[in-house]
C-alpha cells in the first residue's frame, strides 16, 4: 500500500492509526526503508479512544465480536453539528469522553446548542441592524491592524 502510494508520485504518507497500535509505526518504517524509500515520508498520527456514554452508562464496543458505533451512526443520532464540536473540542491525542445524551439535548448544559443559539442571536442583531440601516461601527483602526491573518478579518466582517 504505501509503496503504491509513493510510486505514484505522493510525496508524503499519513497512517492515522488508533493509540493501541503505537507499535506499528516503527514496522512499517522499517519496512519502507527495506524497500528503500524513505521512511521520514511517513508521518503517524495515533488517535485517542473515544468513549460513548447514553443515559449515564458506558457504551460497550469491540471490534472483535463485532460490537461497535460507526461515526455516520453517531452522526445520524447526535447531528452533524453536534459530532464535528465535540470531536473539535478535543485534539486527537486526548482521550474523548462523548455523552450522547448531552449532545443531544437542548438546553445550556450542552455547549453545541449555547453556540447555536449565541450565533442566531447575534445573526439577528446583525438582521435587525441592517433592516434600520445602521452600519457596524468599525472600531478601532489599530486593533483591526494587527489581525494578520485573513481568517480573523473575515470572523469581523
Amino acid at each position: 500500500y504505501h509503496l503504491d502510494k509513493m510510486r505514484r508520485g505522493y510525496d508524503q504518507l499519513i497512517n492515522v492509526l488508533g493509540s493501541d497500535h503505537h507499535g506499528y509505526a516503527p514496522r512499517i518504517r522499517a519496512g519502507l526503508e527495506a524497500l528503500g524509500e524513505d521512511p521520514d515520508r511517513l508521518e503517524v498520527r495515533l488517535v485517542q479512544f473515544a468513549v460513548l456514554y447514553r443515559a449515564g452508562q458506558r457504551v460497550q464496543m469491540s471490534t472483535r465480536s463485532g460490537s461497535f458505533v460507526t461515526l455516520r451512526e453517531l452522526v445520524d443520532e447526535v447531528g452533524r453539528d453536534a459530532a464535528r464540536f465535540f470531536y473539535v473540542l478535543r485534539s486527537e491525542a486526548q482521550h474523548l469522553d462523548f455523552d450522547l445524551d448531552l449532545a443531544k439535548s437542548q438546553s445550556q448544559e450542552n455547549p453545541v446548542y449555547y453556540v447555536q443559539y449565541a450565533h442566531a442571536r447575534i445573526a439577528s442583531l446583525f438582521r435587525e441592524s441592517a433592516e434600520r440601516g445602521l452600519q457596524p461601527d468599525p472600531g478601532d483602526r489599530q486593533a483591526w491592524e494587527r489581525l494578520d491573518q485573513p481568517l480573523e478579518r473575515t470572523l469581523l466582517t
